[in-house]
């Protein structure tokens, strides 16, 4: 108990930044989106995106959901039940799973401290939880490129980073899939992966600690 409890204070040590970065984000975003002006420009911007890549394509549109499905957490949870089955990586998934949650503890806190309204007309529903910033971008970029980081592991170079690729595109589609349904504005999404990164970051720094140490 006592070593695990070293083990949290190391990781905390070791991104006390990255924990700083954050919390200033969202103070920042917090007064962004309490200021008229400054509101009401990003508003123009995000209007301005959605007149821009609306769209009616049927075929186009359901393509759109299947990503926004992948970016929902029976997908993660999925990822991470599968990957506990693997051997060997029990570790690995005890890491993921709190990097999850993490990310879903600090999107809840996010949301509920802005309190944006959702756009009024989508494409399918509209969830009753607040727009900024973006679940599905914010946890999906954590999350994949995490999951990426660890499968790719033992992989030489030129596979590991096709593999940490191809969840980053992952992630930018489900982010571009929020917009064009229409249940989020574009600052949600954008805002969404800018606020992934310092997590990402902490979740990347504490699973090298981590597996250093060996416990």
């Amino acid at each position: 108990m006592c070593y695990n409890l070293c083990m949290i204070k190391k990781c905390f040590k070791k991104n006390i930044v990255l924990f700083i970065i954050l919390i200033l984000m969202i103070v920042v975003f917090y007064f962004m989106f309490n200021n008229k002006n400054i509101y009401d420009f990003i508003c123009s911007i995000d209007y301005g995106v959605r007149d821009i890549i609306s769209s009616d394509n049927v075929l186009f549109v359901n393509i759109m959901k299947v990503f926004t499905f992948i970016g929902n957490a029976y997908i993660p949870i999925l990822l991470i039940i599968i990957l506990y089955m693997i051997k060997n990586k029990k570790k690995d998934t005890y890491i993921l799973a709190c990097v999850y949650v993490f990310s879903g503890i600090v999107i809840f806190i996010c949301k509920y401290l802005i309190n944006r309204d959702r756009p009024l007309e989508a494409i399918i529903s509209i969830p009753s939880s607040p727009s900024f910033p973006s679940g599905h971008a914010f946890t999906s970029m954590v999350f994949y490129f995490t999951f990426a980081y660890i499968i790719s592991k033992d992989l030489k170079r030129p596979y590991k980073n096709i593999v940490i690729c191809i969840f980053i595109l992952l992630s930018l589609i489900i982010g571009f899939s929020r917009i064009y349904l229409g249940v989020h504005f574009f600052s949600d999404v954008v805002c969404g992966f800018v606020f992934a990164v310092p997590v990402l970051l902490i979740g990347i720094n504490s699973y090298n600690i981590i597996k250093e140490e060996k416990i």
